[in-house]
């Protein structure tokens, strides 16, 4: 025959597990969430042009 007492513990072993198991998901989630934001900052989606207009001017570029 179980007490009461080891039911708690049985309860309270559970309720903890389950917090614990939370935690560790929220924090592996938070890890993916860093990682994938570290990985689409480096894009190379660029803008459109959306028209152009000639100019006749001359430029020199210096390096």
């Amino acid at each position: 025959m179980t007490s009461k007492f080891d039911v708690f513990k049985k309860i309270a072993l559970v309720l903890f597990l389950n917090f614990l198991t939370f935690f560790v998901v929220i924090q592996l989630q938070g890890n993916l969430d860093q990682a994938n934001a570290a990985t689409t900052t480096n894009s190379t989606d660029y803008a459109s042009i959306v028209s152009k207009t000639s100019i006749n001017k001359t430029a020199t570029i210096l390096d």
